[in-house]
């Protein structure tokens, strides 16, 4: 797990951070233009960058080949339908 910060905020912890920190800044307001520079602690040279609604609609995935870029998919409103229909029969 990793972790990605904007000055002192938090923005995600996880695996894919810096795609997980583009999506959460587009939910907190940034600009969908800005561009998302991410380093390693400590180092003053940009590892990856992209504008944020780029790296917003990305994540990445494991293959036989090695990780690759692929499109990100919202799974939220699928857990939440999930929820709702068992919380439905829980009331039935």
């Amino acid at each position: 797990m990793f972790t990605a910060h904007w000055g002192d905020i938090l923005l995600a912890t996880s695996r894919t951070p810096f795609f997980d920190s583009a999506r959460k800044l587009l939910e907190i307001g940034a600009e969908p233009t800005d561009l998302l520079i991410m380093r390693h602690q400590g180092s003053s040279t940009p590892s990856l960058r992209a504008r944020i609604a780029v790296a917003a609609k990305l994540a990445v995935s494991d293959t036989r080949v090695g990780p690759r870029y692929v499109p990100w998919v919202d799974l939220r409103g699928i857990w939440a339908k999930t929820e709702d229909d068992a919380q439905e029969r829980r009331v039935s």
